[in-house]
């Protein structure tokens, strides 16, 4: 059973506030597969306010610097892969991915909090739905570096023969950016 009971606030992991905890439960076996601290208004003013210091570093750090971040968080995202598949796995009794449902109920979910918060969501999936859905931009990484970027419609228009073969290819399909008024409602 995996112990998750702090939370990871301004670079280091840290004791929440209050002392509630929650039980995860796999939905596949009805078994506890973890347990979870309970977030306190407290944590998240501690979590906004760290967000918003780091914001103005990020937004002055140059394209290519946060690109190589970003390439480094998917390299080790990757080198995790089998752990962060085993807790979805976990969380989830299956990986959303694997589950139109449950996959199509996540992206709604994003989209009304990137409404409702005004929030910016980093998101790794390879899902042509979730990208139609739940993505403003994307990012194309192939050959170990990003090859386009932009809204999908940069992305159709795209001349780079990797993103031509995923977005029109056999395994792919050609699909029409939507806004906000196409969206099923949450």
């Amino acid at each position: 059973m995996r112990d998750y009971r702090k939370f990871y606030i301004d670079g280091s992991w840290v004791e929440p506030a209050g002392s509630q905890t929650l039980d995860v439960i796999n939905p596949a076996t009805e078994q506890v597969a973890g347990v979870i601290a309970v977030g306190t208004a407290e944590d998240v003013d501690r979590a906004v306010k760290a967000a918003k210091k780091a914001f103005d570093g990020w937004a002055a750090t140059p394209p290519g610097e946060r690109a190589r971040a970003l390439l480094r968080m998917a390299d080790l995202i990757e080198e995790r892969g089998d752990e962060i598949a085993d807790l979805e796995a976990a969380d989830a009794g299956l990986t959303s991915g694997l589950d139109p449902i449950a996959a199509s109920e996540f992206d709604v979910l994003i989209r009304t909090l990137q409404r409702t918060l005004g929030i910016t969501v980093f998101m790794v999936t390879h899902d042509l739905d979730s990208l139609k859905t739940a993505c403003d931009r994307v990012a194309a990484l192939a050959n170990g570096r990003i090859v386009a970027e932009g809204p999908l419609a940069a992305m159709l228009a795209s001349d780079d023969p990797w993103v031509k073969t995923y977005f029109s290819g056999e395994r792919g399909r050609v699909i029409e950016p939507m806004d906000d008024n196409n969206l099923r409602q949450a």
